[in-house]
């Protein structure tokens, strides 16, 4: 990617911390120009930063404009599947070829922009959360890196679940937030076919039943039919004094399904949050560094990046 400039966008949640403006100065002492235009606050709907229509304008004028090298999302919370509808697609077809960069209530675009028109996002760090820099900067060291176009590729460590890993699993890689995601089953704006994928997964705050449930629906809409991989990352704060990502959780999931099941303590609604990339080529391979069974998530976007520029 070669990303100089970022239009961030509140088309979801509120800022309540006022964390945005110190974030912004710290990109732009990345050297990052940041553009950014405040919305009016819904008198009558305190759960999104704006109206629909407010946060519609500048989601589009985000993915049309041409003086912006990609869209940020400020942070997640609810209110972007408001907008989906409302996307000129075949003019973003059309547009600058821009990355949609965030995680949580963003993935609803992430997925539309990719199921639309084919177009990589950045599931990764967002400015205005608490997690942003929590446990240092080396995951929003990366996201910067890979926008500059100083890395191609990112990888993860994982854990394998109640097996060792010991061939190699190759996919397209797509995911996010479970729940917003399931949220989309049915719409245009999820993949209808997912055989080939490394799916990954994160949540915060679903109990496990619910968990359940939500990966029942993407079994029963054939979703994971064809799956190689499913990469669960942190699922937080799940209650019924269970810790995060709780093995009876996790091994459930894979006693079910039958995928080739992995876990990772690298991405979610956590810090560190590192970048994993939407549409990129990924890998699944042994970790033999390690004296435990491990393995690593590797994703590539050499050749895609490669295509769009021919």
């Amino acid at each position: 990617m070669n990303v100089k400039s970022i239009r961030i966008i509140k088309a979801s949640s509120l800022d309540r911390e006022g964390l945005l403006p110190l974030r912004v100065k710290e990109l732009e002492a990345l050297g990052l120009e940041i553009l950014f235009d405040e919305i009016t606050a819904n008198v009558d709907w305190s759960w999104t930063a704006g109206s629909i229509e407010d946060r519609s304008k500048a989601l589009n004028n985000a993915l049309l404009e041409p003086n912006s090298d990609a869209v940020m999302w400020a942070r997640g919370g609810y209110g972007a599947s408001d907008l989906l509808d409302l996307v000129p697609w075949e003019k973003v077809k059309k547009a600058k070829n821009k990355p949609i960069i965030g995680f949580s209530d963003v993935c609803s675009a992430q997925s539309a922009l990719y199921t639309k028109t084919g177009r990589l996002s950045i599931h990764g760090p967002m400015p205005a959360t608490t997690t942003w820099k929590k446990s240092g900067t080396t995951d929003v060291d990366q996201l910067v890196n890979i926008l500059r176009g100083k890395a191609t590729r990112g990888e993860i460590l994982l854990t394998p679940v109640l097996e060792t890993t010991s061939r190699v699993v190759t996919g397209t890689l797509f995911g996010g937030c479970l729940s917003v995601l399931t949220s989309l089953i049915g719409t245009a704006y999820l993949p209808k076919n997912l055989d080939g994928f490394i799916l990954f997964f994160e949540d915060i705050s679903e109990n496990p039943g619910r968990i359940m449930r939500m990966l029942n629906q993407w079994q029963q809409a054939g979703l994971l039919k064809g799956v190689c991989g499913l990469v669960l990352g942190s699922f937080s704060e799940l209650g019924g004094g269970l810790s995060d990502s709780a093995p009876v959780l996790i091994e459930e999931i894979y006693r079910r399904y039958r995928l080739p099941t992995f876990t990772s303590h690298d991405f979610g609604h956590v810090s560190p949050n590192f970048p994993l990339v939407i549409g990129a080529t990924a890998k699944i391979t042994a970790n033999k560094s390690l004296d435990r069974p491990s393995a690593v998530l590797s994703w590539d976007i050499a050749d895609h990046l490669a295509n769009v520029s021919a």
